[in-house]
């Protein structure tokens, strides 16, 4: 947001001699010395550079480089998020422990992802010219602390904050925020379906010097009149996502803000009557408003926009409105709907406010009609620079159709894509796209139509299986994407974990627990991050299934139920491998995985029944397997998984006090939705839709992000292990006719919501455009190229 520019040293430091450049000439060449530079310049060269990479370069060179260091003309920047090493971790904090007075701009993460035996750093007045402090997945008994020991810096002018933790301490820590006495910018930011803002009204000696307001986090109404009432001078406001009020808004609680001049809002919630209520008592002032709507057809009333605007909003040059609509049974036409041509009128064409409508085809899983109004007035002031300035602020939170959790840009970790069957080429390659951390550098495939088309398409460098090993010691990537059958994941994982590559293998992890133990093993030795491509832990609507479950919405969870089939052709791979390719191990890991992460457990016993269709020629044993497992607590899961019936996905948790229906669930093209029911007959019923997210964009985002931030990744190893001695335990059920008992097994970590990561959809190959495909069922992740 804040670019800081170099400002002029003082007089001290431009008394210093100025060393020119040595320059000898000659009829063909000029050269110069890098070390011949002015102190000035270098000075220059440094503003570009992190103060980790600053002294990593030249604090060991000579005794005038160490004296340029050691001035109070260089100003740090130092970026402790990128630093995953411990040695560079220990090194950056020793030289910020040694430095704090030349640092202007400090950007750091969670302590407990740093080393163990490292001496962390209390920031207080020693701090003495930190302009700018970024804080990045901080917990509250970390970010508490930190916050009152802020209140000592004299030039703190922005802070940010990415937090994740208990919603219960953020009210504490936005009034600890607005008692920074020289805060001029602050974002917080943190993933929640529900918004918990306690504040009251701020009284005469509360007011914070903020003027620029990013509320990266949803949160009602009323809860941002209560939030801005602290903030007197507020010149920009952006809130992510506006929820409509618990209470009535009060007109005498509202508090004009004369410095107000521009609001952008992502998504807004909030009905007609309250917004303008909102809008025509807080800012008069108002120049700029973006603002995204919903639900209240009220918003296209161009009558009562236009009567707010020409005696409220009189300062209003810059108006940009979205109001989004989905084509569906339930869409009616209305009186506003009639007179969409009065958007035309001549007060609107004289503001050069240009009123639009078009369907947009590409909207998640559905289509949409969006009615917008846009801004294409020049005015010969710098008004269309504001203009950028503008969006550039409010490019700092989530595009308008996105989902929060996502972040700026920044390094990107290179995958190699191993296996390269429908899977690959339907999901991963096309998500990946999708990711603000990721990108494709190598494909490994022995098939190779598919390795050298795919590599001329995504411009990747090919690799046989053969020359496996010689891709590792090349060091084009940093990590590996491994797509292949299950029975082959052991041959890349292990060698890639052992020369220190990070992987997201596919699921199921092994065909053995031995097999994951070793894969654990050299994980563990190495310190590569290894995990489990379990997508829908990183989902928005199957973790949202997830938090009510826990939340005990439908009381205590004694039943998980599911169905996960297709209707397979002969020819397809899966039915010529035998019982490690055949539908327990391909589809059993959903509804196994998901009966174990809603009831936080293990299951301690299993007992399987396998099913041949005769009349589906398919060279297994058994086509469809039908599951009973028993957890602690007397719970008890059931699913079947199959070959040979209709598409099926779906899961079904019942409670003591309600039940919950995910239904379609594990499909990776199409939008999760859930129903809930109340009540003895179920007669209490509603139902939700989610967008529709790029789920592989979203796990492997996430994935880069425990890798770029030295963090481990959830679902990790042990939840590979996990699943796959109940698999094994299935098959030794259907061998021997009996149930199979397991070990207690206790599990400390699940999957939790600040894994979400709402990528949007990438736009995958038509079926008929796969390369080499075979007869997999369009959105089921089970196509693993052998080849």
């Amino acid at each position: 947001m804040f670019q800081f520019k170099r400002r002029l040293h003082n007089n001290k430091c431009l008394e210093e001699e100025t060393k020119k450049f040595r320059i000898t000439y000659d009829d063909k060449k000029i050269i110069s010395s890098f070390e011949n530079l002015s102190n000035e310049l270098f000075y220059e060269i440094f503003d570009y550079l992190d103060g980790y990479e600053i002294y990593k370069a030249f604090s060991n060179l000579n005794s005038r480089f160490q004296v340029l260091l050691i001035s109070s003309c260089l100003r740090l920047k130092i970026d402790l998020r990128s630093l995953s090493e411990p040695l560079q971790q220990n090194s950056a904090i020793g030289i910020i422990n040694t430095n704090k007075h030349q640092i202007i701009s400090l950007n750091m993460t969670n302590f407990d992802h740093y080393d163990s035996s490292l001496t962390l750093f209390n920031i207080d007045s020693s701090f003495s010219r930190l302009e700018s402090l970024v804080l990045d997945d901080m917990k509250s008994n970390q970010l508490i602390p930190l916050l009152v020991s802020l209140i000592s810096l004299p030039r703190l002018f922005s802070l940010t904050i990415y937090y994740d933790d208990d919603l219960k301490d953020i009210s504490n820590i936005y009034q600890l925020v607005f008692n920074l006495p020289m805060l001029n910018y602050y974002k917080l930011s943190f993933f929640s379906f529900e918004s918990f803002i306690p504040l009251s009204i701020a009284t005469s000696n509360q007011f914070s010097s903020i003027k620029y307001l990013v509320i990266d986090h949803c949160c009602t109404l009323d809860e941002l009149i209560n939030t801005i009432s602290y903030t007197p001078q507020l010149c920009r406001l952006i809130c992510q996502q506006l929820n409509e009020s618990d209470d009535n808004i009060v007109k005498d609680s509202l508090k004009i803000i004369f410095s107000l001049t521009r609001i952008s809002i992502a998504r807004c919630y909030v009905v007609f009557d309250e917004l303008e209520t909102f809008l025509t008592n807080v800012s008069p002032q108002l120049e700029v408003l973006r603002i995204q709507t919903f639900k209240d057809v009220n918003y296209l009333d161009a009558d009562r926009w236009e009567r707010i605007i020409s005696h409220y909003l009189l300062h209003l040059n810059i108006f940009e409105f979205k109001y989004e609509e989905l084509i569906d049974e339930e869409l009616e036409s209305t009186v506003y709907h009639e007179r969409l041509n009065e958007f035309n009128s001549l007060f609107w064409i004289k503001r050069q406010w240009l009123f639009k409508i078009y369907i947009d085809t590409n909207y998640w899983d559905d289509n949409v009609i969006i009615y917008a109004i846009s801004s294409h007035r020049k005015t010969p002031d710098n008004s269309h620079k504001d203009k950028e300035n503008d969006e550039n602020f409010i490019n700092e939170i989530d595009t308008v159709n996105s989902l929060i959790g996502r972040k700026p840009a920044g390094p990107k970790v290179r995958y190699a894509v191993v296996g390269a069957g429908s899977i690959a080429q339907s999901a991963f390659m096309p998500g990946i796209l999708e990711t603000t951390n990721s990108e494709m550098t190598v494909l490994c495939s022995d098939d190779a139509e598919k390795r050298d088309q795919l590599a001329k398409q995504y411009n990747l460098i090919p690799y046989s299986y053969d020359e496996f090993d010689k891709m590792l010691d090349n060091h084009e990537c940093d990590a590996l994407y491994i797509a292949t059958p299950n029975f082959l994941h052991i041959n890349h994982v292990v060698p890639a974990l052992e020369k220190g590559y990070h992987v997201l293998c596919e699921k199921l992890m092994g065909c053995s627990v031995e097999e994951c133990e070793t894969m654990m093993a050299a994980q563990k030795k190495s310190g590569a991050k290894l995990m489990i491509a379990y997508r829908l832990h990183c989902d928005p609507g199957n973790l949202e299934v997830l938090e009510r479950v826990r939340k005990g919405d439908f009381g205590d969870p004694r039943i998980f139920i599911s169905m996960h089939t297709q209707n397979l052709r002969p020819d397809n791979h899966r039915a010529k491998y035998g019982f490690d390719c055949g539908p327990v191990p391909d589809m059993g890991p959903y509804p196994i995985n998901g009966s174990r992460t809603m009831f936080g457990d293990e299951p301690i016993e299993v007992q399987a029944m396998g099913l041949k269709n005769s009349e589906h020629n398919l060279e297994m044993e058994y086509d469809t397997v039908a599951v009973n497992m028993k957890f602690p607590r007397d719970r008890v899961a059931s699913f079947v998984v199959g070959y040979s019936t209709v598409l099926t996905t779906f899961y079904r948790i019942i409670g003591t006090q309600g039940e919950i229906i995910v239904d379609p669930a594990f499909n990776f093209d199409k939008a999760v939705s859930y129903t809930t029911r109340f009540g003895e007959g179920g007669e209490d019923e509603k139902k939700k839709n989610f967008p529709k997210v790029d789920q592989f964009g979203g796990e492997t985002e996430y994935f880069s992000d425990c890798i770029l931030k030295n963090i481990e990744p959830e679902p990790n190893g042990e939840e590979g292990l996990l699943d796959t001695r109940v698999v094994y335990a299935i098959k030794k059920s259907l061998e021997t006719g009996k149930p199979v008992k397991l070990e207690p097994y206790n599990r400390l970590r699940r999957a939790q919501m600040d894994q979400v990561r709402s990528v949007s959809f990438g736009k995958p190959p038509k079926q008929k455009d796969v390369i080499g495909r075979d007869s997999a069922k369009p959105g089921l992740d089970a196509t693993p190229d052998t080849r």
